[in-house]
């Protein structure tokens, strides 16, 4: 390449005439102004398209300095997004802390569907057993009036609920594993199930403001008498439904005059029974 200074070739005789034309606003300047403009576009044209040592170095600089708040931006924003996804990870899509999001309000009362309208179990449930004939009742321990009492191949299964020639019993609503029954004769009258109180409840320990209990019916006719009370239901501290983690009883029939509905409640090797707040109340 040349150097943009040398001086540029002369033009032809017929680019000569052409400067010369009426036409052309340069013929009246001097000769040296036209060849100092001409030196002017060569040197132009034969600059590289790529920027020199000192244009390089200033824009690392400038690339440096908005490399800082980029990369900033960026790392707020993949925070934000893993903590959505924990957030929803432990409160939401496989929480199972079912109060986590209730507080001092109304008592939830829940009712039981484990079928789909098609007739599949619905999770968390599946099916622990199988059972074929055998007889169904309205139940003993539900005041769903859908609900029934099961008897087969030895087995006692209260609640239960049927879809066509198959019934499904849980043993409470937090345990997963189902009790499948195929083509049962049921006799129970429709939507009158004989359960005067509800099926489980979730409570609030009064002795313990950040505990809550998991009560489900204890059936059968040995239940505990407290106060003239019925302990109609057994308390468990949640994830622990086992005698090491047996916490006392529910007595009687829930208040529920009041939005906030309460039950008694008598702890293990207590000489007193105390109002507890009742959070879920399952039918």
């Amino acid at each position: 390449m040349g150097d943009p200074h040398d001086e540029p070739e002369r033009s032809s005789p017929a680019s000569s005439r052409e400067s010369r034309s009426p036409k052309a606003s340069e013929s009246r300047r001097p000769a040296m102004d036209r060849e100092t403009d001409a030196a002017a576009k060569v040197g132009d044209s034969q600059k590289s398209p790529h920027p020199g040592p000192k244009a390089l170095k200033e824009i690392r600089v400038a690339g440096k300095g908005l490399r800082k708040p980029v990369t900033w931006l960026v790392g707020i924003i993949i925070t934000a997004l893993i903590t959505g996804v924990v957030g929803q990870v432990t409160d939401g899509w496989f929480s199972s802390h079912r109060h986590a999001d209730i507080g001092e309000g109304p008592t939830q009362v829940r009712l039981m569907q484990p079928f789909s309208a098609t007739g599949k179990l619905l999770p968390p449930y599946k099916v622990n057993s199988i059972a074929h004939g055998g007889s169904c009742i309205n139940s003993y321990e539900s005041s769903d009036p859908d609900a029934l009492r099961c008897f087969s191949s030895n087995e006692v299964a209260d609640p239960c609920w049927s879809y066509t020639t198959r019934v499904v019993c849980l043993g409470s609503p937090w345990d997963a594993d189902a009790l499948s029954i195929i083509n049962p004769t049921i006799t129970a009258k429709p939507r009158q199930s004989i359960g005067p109180v509800p099926w489980a409840l979730e409570i609030k320990n009064p002795n313990n403001s950040q505990q809550f209990l998991d009560c489900g019916f204890a059936g059968g006719t040995a239940a505990e008498i407290v106060a003239g009370l019925r302990a109609n239901w057994d308390c468990f501290r949640q994830g622990q439904e086992n005698p090491r983690g047996f916490a006392g009883y529910a007595l009687g029939t829930p208040k529920t005059k009041t939005s906030q509905w309460t039950v008694f409640y008598a702890p293990k090797n207590s000489s007193q029974a105390l109002e507890a707040k009742i959070i879920i109340a399952w039918r």
